[in-house]
């Protein structure tokens, strides 16, 4: 897992090259501070109405 890729801005682990069986067999404890994060963000979504900056972080 590459838990901080350059290019993107970000908070969360990215899993793009990870496959489900990796996934699967990793400790989870490891992406309970990612789940964390996109759940709130997922419990507090802002809408991206109006004229402003984009709402969402990820």
């Amino acid at each position: 897992m590459d838990r901080d890729p350059p290019e993107i801005e970000t908070d969360l682990i990215d899993l793009s090259a990870t496959s489900l069986r990796q996934l699967r067999d990793t400790d989870h404890r490891l992406l309970t501070t990612s789940q964390e994060a996109m759940l709130e963000q997922l419990e507090h979504a802002r809408a991206n109405l109006g004229q402003g900056p984009p709402g969402r972080v990820d």
